[in-house]
């Protein structure tokens, strides 16, 4: 893909992440600094849309 997509997909990634300590939040979860939440699922979520939109679209 590039190092043109890389911005993408680390903005892509960090929403990713960030709305999956929101979800997790919602659910009763108590968030604190030490906590370590999966951020390879939200990579390749990220990754596999920045190339669907790149292939698809023409995006990037």
């Amino acid at each position: 893909m590039g190092l043109e997509a890389l911005p993408s997909v680390l903005l892509g990634a960090s929403v990713c992440g960030f709305i999956l300590a929101l979800i997790l939040a919602a659910r009763g979860r108590h968030l604190h600094a030490r906590m370590m939440l999966p951020f390879g699922p939200c990579l390749a979520l990220s990754l596999w849309i920045t190339r669907l939109m790149q292939h698809v679209w023409g995006w990037l």
